[in-house]
């Protein structure tokens, strides 16, 4: 992860990169922001579906890949074709593939867990895990329309 808000990299433009404690009542703030950083998607729909996905993986960062006084790092990056949301914890835990949870129906499992990367999984177009020195990366992604162009951002997208 790396990046200043408004820098162009590799032809992608920083929206977003805060590091932030680690507490569960910066979830929801956080995804609004992080929803707010980001125009120029195909409808609200696409906007909604970003917040709450960023919503879940900030959950996850805070209640499975935090300690006590820890923070996570957030990081948005919009590019010509996608919109990128990343996520870094201190997570040592594995993540569960795509193909354990995609069965998964919440409403008939009574599985007590799961649900966010079931959820996950359904609002993005991409997500993956991958394990740093320090913990843990997630990555999600969406699919940005053709004639989509961000909006109040500095620099080359």
């Amino acid at each position: 992860m790396s990046g200043e808000p408004g820098v162009s990299h590799h032809g992608t433009t920083v929206a977003l990169d805060r590091t932030v404690p680690a507490v569960p009542a910066g979830v929801r703030p956080l995804a609004a922001e992080v929803r707010g950083a980001v125009t120029g998607l195909t409808g609200d729909a696409r906007l909604d579906d970003l917040e709450q996905a960023t919503a879940e993986v900030l959950a996850n960062a805070v209640e499975h890949g935090s300690v006590a006084g820890g923070h996570i790092r957030v990081e948005v990056e919009v590019g010509a074709d996608e919109v990128v949301v990343r996520v870094a914890d201190a997570g040592q835990g594995e993540v569960p593939a795509r193909s354990q949870v995609e069965g998964l129906d919440p409403a008939t499992s009574g599985a007590e867990r799961g649900r966010g990367l079931w959820l996950l999984y359904r609002l993005a177009d991409r997500a993956s895990f991958r394990r740093t020195a320090t913990g843990r990366v997630t990555e999600v992604g969406w699919r940005r329309a053709p004639s989509a162009q961000p909006q109040g951002l500095q620099g080359e997208v």
